[in-house]
């Protein structure tokens, strides 16, 4: 059972560094700089041509794949000491290469949507803002319009009243107290339209007028017992009292997450690498190389992101295929 554990959790491992093909050589190799670079990209192309002197198919060589495949073709190697390159530096290049190329492309593409997005973003904020002002010019222009027939209305109303010979004066004057009245909250009409805050702040004395009014109206209420008032009037400010907020929990920064999950891996990588130890099926050459690769992976753990490295890419690197992207994209086919 315990054996079976182990194995199953080395084909997890072997799959998860699959895409460090080549971890324990590039530990021990340099950062290529911008000759070797140049000198790749010409041999590579002379490279992608190369055949079998048995003239056995290889495969097509311009395929990147096809090409990371020849790393352990004995002829090949031998062709790559003739234009004088190390075996193990050449494809070193080459998988950094095509794994910067992947990051930047990727880097790229992401750009480039984020680009559309923004600008389609704010050409859609520049058109709602259009249709915004003229739909306030048009508002404001009816509003106007429609002051002005109110005032217009009223004022022929206040005249007829004023003009009515059968008219009682008391009930003329209770009548035209009541346009007067009218006339003057017609103003909001075509007043300019409250901003939130404004209208919040309006709705708050509001409703601090009425709670005035109905404790005063409590208070004066001959008919309701002291001791009940006294009941109503504690529920109003019970109800008054501000809500309690509770803070929101505090959130782990980006840092701290990611501190966090290189501790977790880096404990599952150890506990791996004492299982290893512990296991007495494995040969002593054997378990040094499982833990030799372990440990190589554990550094870049242990070790993270710190700017000079991702994913294997020196910053130096990086840097390089940047500036050749096109030369090197077409070299490998990349689109």
């Amino acid at each position: 059972m315990k054996r079976s554990f182990i194995v199953k959790s080395i084909i997890v491992l072997s799959l998860i560094f699959s895409g460090l093909a080549n971890v324990a050589n590039s530990a021990e190799q340099k950062p290529f700089n911008s000759a070797e670079l140049e000198k790749f990209i010409v041999d590579y192309s002379v490279m992608t041509k190369w055949k079998s002197p048995e003239g056995r198919y290889v495969g097509n060589l311009s395929n990147p794949w096809v090409m990371a495949g020849m790393q352990y073709d004995e002829t090949f190697a031998k062709s790559l000491k003739e234009k004088g390159w190390d075996v193990d530096r050449y494809f070193y290049l080459l998988n950094h290469v095509r794994q910067g190329m992947m990051q930047e492309r990727s880097q790229r593409r992401a750009k480039m949507l984020d680009d559309k997005i923004n600008k389609q973003m704010a050409e859609m904020a520049k058109r709602m803002a259009a249709q915004q002002k003229r739909f306030e010019a048009q508002q404001q222009e009816q509003n106007k319009r429609a002051a002005a027939w109110i005032k217009d209305q009223l004022e022929a109303q206040k005249q007829q009243v004023r003009n009515n010979p059968y008219m009682h004066p008391l009930q003329k004057k209770s009548i035209l107290e009541f346009l007067n009245h009218s006339s003057s909250e017609a103003r909001w009409v075509s007043a300019p339209p409250e901003s939130y805050e404004q209208a919040q702040n309006r709705a708050n004395a509001q409703q601090k007028a009425w709670e005035e009014s109905y404790r005063q109206s409590i208070k004066n209420n001959p008919n309701i017992p002291v001791q009940q008032k006294i009941a109503i009037l504690e529920g109003l400010d019970r109800a008054n009292q501000p809500v309690e907020v509770i803070p929101p929990a505090v959130m782990p920064t980006q840092k701290e997450m990611m501190a966090r999950m290189q501790e977790q891996r880096k404990n599952w990588l150890e506990l791996q690498i004492a299982q290893v130890k512990s296991n007495p099926s494995y040969s002593e050459d054997r378990k040094n190389k499982i833990i030799k690769r372990l440990q190589n992976f554990s550094k870049q753990v242990i070790n993270g992101h710190d700017g000079e490295s991702f994913n294997g890419i020196p910053a130096s690197e990086k840097s390089l295929i940047k500036k050749n992207f096109s030369r090197l994209a077409d070299m490998l086919k990349v689109k």
